[in-house]
């Protein structure tokens, strides 16, 4: 595997490493670490590279300095195209520290325009983590793009410990009946009928992900929340009350039909989300 780690120099490095340290890789992982110098200066950037490099390679991982002038964005797309990197690790550059709207435009810019996978990488505090075991949240609408996130996270090397909660959520301003609101909203409660068949659907979808899954060993669980129109609510809110430390969304749900589920909701649950998000492609 063939990652590509997209470094800017900036506070929070040590951080970043430290967090994407503690995420299981296969052992003949190569992390290329990549600074773009916009202003081509000779020494910018070396000191970071270097503390990721001895970082990561005492973790046991092959590293490798990699450095390029010019435009971030252009550049580590370019890169990841020439080293032919199975995923890019970007971090979360917000403009504000109580903002959950930006990500800085360097990182939704890789997000939109990658034609690999894309993490966005959030650290996690050590006390947090240290009272769970690794978890990781996925969730699917059935398309094709929620099993090719299921395969990704299968073909990744986990901790036999590791727990994943697959998420399957009922939408409840489509379907049949149109006014369907979540309980305890005002208005029309969903028909037993509709809200029965949609959560038959929502299992079989979670069922094929099982599928995938099962062969890895890891810990299953699964959670079928309702949502009155905001998918990306609903992810949001299980990873958080979950303590998720990692979501795998894929990019592209159904058609028009059923609404664009996996696709527009995957850049806003990366957006948003206060832990780390994988992109698959």
């Amino acid at each position: 595997m063939r990652v590509l780690v997209a470094i800017d120099g900036l506070s929070g490095q040590e951080e970043f490493i430290g967090e994407v340290l503690t995420q299981d890789w296969p052992s003949a992982t190569r992390f290329d670490v990549l600074f773009v110098s916009a202003h081509g200066a000779e020494e910018a950037g070396e000191e970071p590279i270097d503390a990721a490099l001895e970082a990561l390679s005492e973790g046991g991982f092959l590293a490798v300095r990699q450095r390029r002038d010019g435009n971030p964005t252009q550049e580590i797309l370019s890169a990841a195209l020439d080293l032919k990197s199975d995923l890019i690790l970007v971090g979360d550059r917000r403009r504000s520290n109580i903002s959950r709207f930006l990500l800085g435009s360097v990182s939704t810019a890789i997000l939109r325009q990658a034609h690999t996978n894309v993490q966005i990488v959030r650290p996690v505090t050590h006390e947090y983590r240290a009272q769970q075991n690794f978890r990781v949240l996925i969730a699917t609408d059935g398309s094709p793009a929620s099993l090719r996130a299921a395969r990704a996270l299968a073909a990744r090397r986990w901790r036999h410990d590791t727990e994943v909660l697959i998420v399957a959520v009922i939408d409840l301003s489509i379907g049949p009946t149109l006014t369907l609101l979540q309980p305890g909203d005002e208005g029309f409660p969903p028909h037993p009928e509709d809200l029965e068949e949609a959560r038959k659907i929502a299992s079989s979808h979670i069922s094929a992900i099982r599928e995938i899954l099962a062969p890895s060993g890891l810990l299953l669980t699964e959670s079928i929340p309702l949502s009155s129109g905001n998918p990306r609510g609903a992810i949001l809110d299980e990873a958080e009350h979950w303590g998720a430390h990692l979501i795998y969304l894929g990019t592209h749900g159904k058609g028009a039909l059923d609404r664009i589920f996996l696709g527009s909701v995957s850049e806003a649950v990366a957006t948003h989300a206060t832990c780390s998000v994988e992109i698959v492609r």
